[in-house]
């Protein structure tokens, strides 16, 4: 899924990678915390959405082209 989705970025040119494969599998480890069922614990400290939203603000920028 997370392959579709930059492949799909890059053909609208809202994201830049140069190796997609490798790009999809690094959102996917970065994320895994917040969507692992064996991190399920950890979704209910307060800080897990702030948490999500600093990663994915982190990854999203980082995809951008320049």
């Amino acid at each position: 899924m997370a392959r579709l989705v930059i492949i799909d970025g890059l053909g609208s040119s809202d994201f830049s990678s140069a190796v997609p494969d490798s790009t999809a599998r690094a959102v996917v480890d970065a994320t895994a915390v917040s969507h692992h069922p064996a991190h399920a614990a950890k979704w209910r400290r307060p800080e897990a959405a702030a948490a999500l939203n600093d990663i994915c603000t982190l990854l999203i920028n980082g995809l951008e082209p320049w």
